[in-house]
């Protein structure tokens, strides 16, 4: 998301075959299906969690929102660490990261080691999908840039999916920290593959000498978050993305147990369908959105249907039947894939040498969604399970919070002109 200063980079290219240029560019998309399957596991085992720390429900969600406390104020400075340290260094030990942060939250039993765990591979996340793209836009034709950047938001949902749905019989058959635990190995493999393969950029020999004018950075930053109309847009980017940080990572299985009265592997495979439906949206929504030129046209009514799905799957518990289920939730992430387009919004809204920044601004915004929501919901649970509603009205209660947010998003948008250019012209 974040792709920072690297769309505007002078790229001095060096001869490299393409077959190798690809395997290096599709290392760096390995580390972002990495940290995204380690990221949304959690969910999966939400009730051992519970067993294996001794805390309540509302306790694990507030304890996964660690993750965002690092990745999100990392958005801002992360482009411009890639634009001066070695990407191989930079990239490994990130990875790295996120694998300590892994090795943390399984083998312990205290919740606040696990909180570090969790904070640590946010930390190490907040380089993944950038770095993917630097080596995409140093290493490839401009021409593919789009298409590296929509191949690795597809790739590495299909594999969330596909890891997700397997992980209940996994667990059932192995138990959840031997299950973690088997993850954590390929992520030292990754590592080593990272630090081994990947040498020198074209561009590093001349960006590494660049002296970071941190002042202008966060000046520019500052200015940003003040003009109305990129405000709006992490705004409508925020609300869009609740669906993320929200239902599918944290609070989606429990509620489809307990709303609908489905077993753990068939709410798992079930929220798997918004992965699923997000990575194929966020692709042809985008395909579509560059088509048409117009990305407002194709957010507003995309909002409003992702709202009408999971309204119907949060205000009608135990009345839709499991391929209805599936379908909603499909619904639900494919119509959120119109997020991507506010990246591109922001972009359009301002300067050519503000766009990295303009960017990474609105990919703070968006993130700020995992920061306010995770322990949102889990205060909200936790206050409105200690009075007399049962359990099932205390999640409708709270999870109207989704179809209300991708509401507001549409409302935001319609103020919203579709690009500086089409102003420009009127």
């Amino acid at each position: 998301m974040a792709f920072l200063s690297i769309v505007i980079m002078d790229v001095q290219s060096k001869k490299i075959s393409p077959l190798k240029a690809w395997g290096i560019v599709m290392l760096g998309i390995s580390f972002y299906c990495y940290q995204l399957l380690l990221r949304i596991i959690p969910d999966s085992i939400g009730s051992q969690l519970e067993t294996h720390y001794g805390i309540s429900n509302a306790q694990v969600l507030i304890l996964m929102g660690f993750y965002y406390f690092t990745y999100t104020p990392m958005q801002i400075p992360v482009g411009i660490l890639l634009d001066r340290v070695r990407i191989r260094l930079l990239i490994s030990a990130t990875c790295g990261i996120c694998v300590l942060g892994a090795v943390l939250f399984v083998g312990t039993p205290y919740v606040m080691v696990a909180g570090v765990g969790r904070a640590l591979l946010g930390f190490g996340s907040a380089f993944a999908f950038v770095s993917a793209m630097k080596l995409g836009a140093v290493l490839l034709p401009p021409r593919q840039f789009g298409f590296v950047s929509g191949f690795a938001m597809t790739v590495s949902f299909l594999i969330a999916k596909v890891g997700s749905d397997f992980m209940p019989q996994l667990i059932d058959r192995y138990g959840w920290e031997n299950v973690y635990y088997g993850l954590i190995a390929p992520g030292v493999v990754l590592t080593a593959l990272l630090f081994l393969l990947i040498g020198e950029l074209p561009t590093e020999s001349v960006s590494s000498k660049k002296q970071v004018r941190w002042g202008e950075v966060f000046s520019n930053t500052f200015r940003l978050l003040k003009e109305p109309r990129i405000f709006a847009v992490g705004i409508v980017s925020f609300l869009i993305y609740t669906a993320l940080s929200g239902f599918a990572e944290v609070g989606g299985i429990k509620y489809l147990e307990k709303g609908h009265g489905l077993s753990q592997s068939d709410a798992t495979c079930t929220k798997n369908m918004f992965l699923l439906g997000f990575a194929i949206g966020s692709l042809l929504i985008g395909l579509l959105a560059d088509y048409l030129r117009r990305r407002t046209i194709l957010i507003i009514p995309s909002t409003i249907l992702s709202g009408i799905c999971i309204g119907i799957v949060v205000w009608f518990p135990g009345k839709i039947s499991l391929d209805w289920m599936k379908v909603l939730v499909f619904g639900y992430g494919f119509f959120c894939g119109s997020v991507m387009l506010t990246f591109v919004l922001a972009k359009e809204y301002t300067s050519l040498k503000l766009a990295g920044t303009v960017v990474a601004v609105t990919n703070f915004l968006n993130m700020m969604s995992g920061v306010v929501l995770q322990p949102l919901i889990g205060n909200l649970l936790a206050y409105l399970k200690g009075g007399d509603m049962d359990d099932i009205m205390v999640y409708k209660i709270v999870f109207i919070i989704f179809p209300i947010a991708q509401f507001l998003a549409a409302g935001v948008t319609f103020f919203l002109k579709n690009s500086v250019k089409e102003e420009h012209k009127k």
